[in-house]
């Protein structure tokens, strides 16, 4: 029965984890600076965008101050996105009931649940 319990409770960090504090660590975690020369061509890109005044709406000087903030490049999210579906595939293939003795335990909706909070971590990265 614990043996049982125990191959749902290594998925308890799928509701535990609080997601935003989550997304937060990894947008520090895996943010990188750009190169130079980028940032140099975005800088003279803002400076071209400030002296043209009839600019459209959206200033691309604010994009540009984005990508010179530093972010996690795509392979990071990617890998997070296959980690938790293959949470999500693993999930799927645990047992959808035991029998202990005369009773027998239905973890259907217990692997419902646990695909449905996989799939907002992989929601989360995407």
């Amino acid at each position: 029965c614990t043996e049982f319990l125990q191959n749902f409770k290594n998925f308890e960090y799928l509701w535990t984890k609080d997601l935003d504090e989550a997304f937060s660590e990894f947008w520090e975690a895996e943010s990188v600076e750009p190169p130079p020369e980028m940032v140099e061509a975005a800088e003279g890109e803002a400076t071209a965008a400030e002296a043209d005044t009839a600019a459209a709406a959206a200033d691309p000087a604010d994009e540009d101050e984005e990508v010179m903030k530093g972010k996690p490049p795509l392979e990071a999210f990617e890998s997070k996105i296959l980690h938790y579906r293959s949470v999500q595939d693993e999930v799927n293939n645990l047992v959808g009931h035991k029998d202990i003795g005369w009773l027998r335990v239905d973890s259907k909706p217990v692997k419902s649940q646990l695909v449905y909070w996989a799939g907002r971590w992989v929601s989360l990265y995407t």
